[in-house]
């Protein structure tokens, strides 16, 4: 049995059901990510440029010599000869540049050093410090000479910042997958690829990533290796920044989808377009409830939830660990048959035959079975502390569904005394456990709109509302969230909106002919084919295009529009509907 919006505490929505199928196609699902200075990522056909705007570009740099290193550090000729020695082979090196003592001296050193494609390191201590160059590739004589530090890394031009920033384009694939993929290809390590967020694997997605002293055109070339494995992956909008992207590093994500088969049962087409448009007004001018959708607690009748909320009450003496472990490798009604003996063999107490027949992408399963292999039968703790520390927020998450559920239901979409707001002027309005917040008085309720209050993930640190019934809708929270014995586990909390509002929120109906036929453009480049309009015909979808803040889930704001499940099982029960009900042939060749 699929996990529910009902199971993870959302309220239902009253609104007339528009029925529809979601991402029957991957290509009718596409996101763009907006940075943080609002601009929205795009692939662009243009070629890599060879340097940054504010760089010198190296054939008007002036030339590098041995005698212009030997005057930055201070020395004579017999300095510019030992490095002339050194760079013509004929000397194994290295050559002493004279001490100094300055560290930003040295770097500059260094830097100059480079640009004559020399390798050097730091030799010395205190004042007695110095900078030594070899030849390039000379690393056998650094061993040989024994010491120092040598730095043989890639010429970098003066005046360039560090990071090369690019749009990466990617369809029906993972992000980690071809990020991956992307430091193989560029030798280097995953983390010296930056990126704001993980984008749908089912989806056209165009995101902002930058990576470590790697030039455009390498970039480029890399990007075209890596489509080997993964045909769709492209990049474009390339420029040189001084930071790396970060997690969070993003203001939100453009969504386009194309939600076919949509139809008003007992409707006609008119219906649908009626519908639609009430749909878009109303969302459009309140909002709705700020939910998190039900990717965000995993699949399967046991949710992440109740694994966090197991995970909280061990940490904090009221449970016990081994209730943990037996939640996660709890048997499920879709469990594939590998993973059914792997679980058996965990009942049984045969750990290592558990291991080896857990398939290894259910990586949480699979890691947990290794840890108690590797820790002990009943070294459940342990074994937990090697997996991701986020399944105990999903206990947060359901808290605040729930509340969001019960304060909807009770209020509605109204300012209430009692309600939490963020005080105004705030440090960016930033939602951590420390934000300021400020309980409305009856007095007050007139000066705040809906956009204004936040309810708090359950924790620690967290002011909790006041409004009338705010007592049961956080009745889920545990009596306290800190854990002496454990401090890891403790949660201080945090606030998240309780209404998100979308921007340039459209719906529209499109006819189309064809059931396979693209519904919307996915390619951003200026050279791509032209996308072609579907011809129109007896098939009816919603396309819908909206911008979401970074923590807002697209599925929920569907969820909204259209009054749908989002759920696995809603949306098979949505294909076999709409396929009963449509005259087309198609559905049963």
């Amino acid at each position: 049995m699929s996990l529910t919006e009902e199971a993870v505490g959302m309220a239902p929505v009253q609104a007339q059901v528009i029925e529809c199928v979601f991402r029957e196609r991957y290509s009718d699902f596409v996101v763009r990510e907006v940075g943080p200075d609002g601009a929205v990522a795009r692939v662009v056909a243009e070629a890599p440029p060879a340097h940054a705007p504010d760089e010198v570009p190296a054939e008007e740099e002036a030339a590098a010599t041995a005698a212009g290193l030997a005057a930055l550090a201070g020395g004579g000729a017999d300095v510019v000869e030992a490095i002339e020695r050194v760079l013509s082979g004929a000397d194994p090196g290295p050559a002493a540049l004279p001490p100094c003592s300055d560290k930003a001296a040295r770097t500059a050193q260094h830097q100059y050093a480079r640009r004559l494609g020399a390798a050097t390191d730091t030799d010395g201590a205190g004042p007695a410090m110095h900078v030594r160059v070899w030849k390039a590739g000379g690393s056998r004589k650094r061993a040989r000479d024994g010491g120092g530090r040598q730095d043989s890394r890639n010429v970098w031009p003066a005046g360039r910042p560090r990071f090369c920033r690019f749009a990466l384009y990617k369809e029906n694939c993972d992000t980690m997958a071809v990020v991956g993929a992307l430091a193989r290809a560029l030798r280097c390590k995953a983390s010296s690829v930056g990126y704001a967020g993980t984008k749908d694997r089912r989806a056209a997605t165009t995101q902002f990533a930058t990576a470590h002293r790697k030039d455009a055109r390498t970039v480029s070339a890399a990007v075209a290796r890596v489509a080997r494995q993964f045909p769709a992956v492209r990049c474009g909008g390339f420029s040189y920044v001084g930071d790396a992207l970060r997690l969070g590093d993003l203001s939100g994500n453009a969504f386009e989808v194309a939600l076919r088969r949509a139809r008003v049962a007992g409707g006609d087409r008119e219906a649908l377009v009626a519908a639609a448009a009430d749909a878009a007004r109303r969302v459009g001018e309140r909002g709705f409830v700020n939910y998190f959708g039900l990717q965000r607690f995993g699949t399967g009748a046991t949710s992440n939830a109740i694994v966090g909320e197991a995970v909280l009450k061990a940490a904090t003496g009221r449970g016990e660990w081994k209730a943990v472990s037996d939640l996660i490798l709890g048997a499920r009604a879709r469990d594939e048959p590998r993973e059914v003996e792997a679980k058996a063999h965990y009942a049984a107490g045969r750990l290592r035959e558990a291991v080896d027949a857990m398939p290894r992408r259910q990586r949480v399963e699979r890691g947990l079975l290794e840890g108690l292999v590797r820790h002990g039968a009943n070294a459940h703790l342990s074994a937990f502390e090697t997996l991701p520390k986020n399944l105990r927020l999903m206990h947060q998450s359901r808290v605040f569904n729930a509340a969001a559920a019960a304060r909807a239901t009770r209020h509605g979409f109204a300012v209430v005394a009692g309600d939490l707001v963020l005080e105004r002027g705030g440090e960016s309005r930033r939602l951590a456990a420390d934000a300021a917040v400020r309980v409305v008085g009856a007095a007050d309720v007139g000066a705040y709109a809906i956009d204004d209050v936040v309810l708090p993930l359950p924790g620690h640190a967290v002011t909790y509302p006041t409004f009338d019934g705010a007592e049961d809708a956080y009745a889920g929270r545990l009596d306290d969230y800190r854990s002496e014995k454990h401090g890891e586990f403790s949660l201080s909390g945090a606030y998240r909106p309780f209404v998100v509002r979308p921007a340039g929120l459209s719906v529209a109906v499109v006819r189309h002919t064809d059931a396979d036929e693209p519904l919307l453009a996915t390619d951003d480049r200026a050279d791509a084919p032209p996308f072609v309009a579907p011809t129109p015909g007896a098939r009816d979808a919603l396309v819908v295009k909206f911008q979401l803040p970074s923590s807002a889930y697209a599925t929920v704001c569907l969820r909204e529009l259209t009054g749908q499940s989002f759920s696995t099982a809603a949306h098979i029960s949505a294909m076999n509907g709409a396929r009963d009900a449509c005259p087309i042939s198609f559905y049963d060749e």
